[in-house]
């Protein structure tokens, strides 16, 4: 289970209080990713973001059946938003490129409005 320490612990919460933390926490679910696996897949209908609690996820974007390396995110990030807000299919997959712990945050646009 996921902590208000371990998120305040990524260094980009710092400045919320652990009332705000605890609610996010509440309204999302702790999810752990092997390396490999695939949190979301470009071009398939946005239901969830994710804020990388630890690990390394890669933002893959496939193009011409080539696969390229956007960037890769670490603890802290938000990642998968963007779809969620404009309603748009998967621009990129996000792929675990170690082991992740996230959390996850269903269709509602409750993360962007925290943070």
């Amino acid at each position: 289970m996921i902590t208000v320490e371990q998120l305040r612990s990524t260094g980009r919460l710092t400045s919320f209080f652990d009332d705000e933390l605890e609610m996010l926490l509440s309204v999302c679910s702790d999810r752990a990713f092997a390396p490999g696996e695939v949190l979301c897949r470009q071009t398939r209908p946005a239901a969830s973001c994710f804020i990388i609690v630890s690990g390394v996820v890669d933002v893959v974007k496939e193009s011409q059946g080539h696969e390229r390396l956007l960037t890769s995110l670490t603890a802290g990030a938000v990642a998968g938003q963007l779809a969620l807000v404009d309603r748009s299919p998967r621009s990129a997959s996000l792929v675990a490129h170690t082991a992740v712990t996230a959390l996850e945050q269903g269709g509602s646009t409750a993360i962007a409005e925290l943070l």
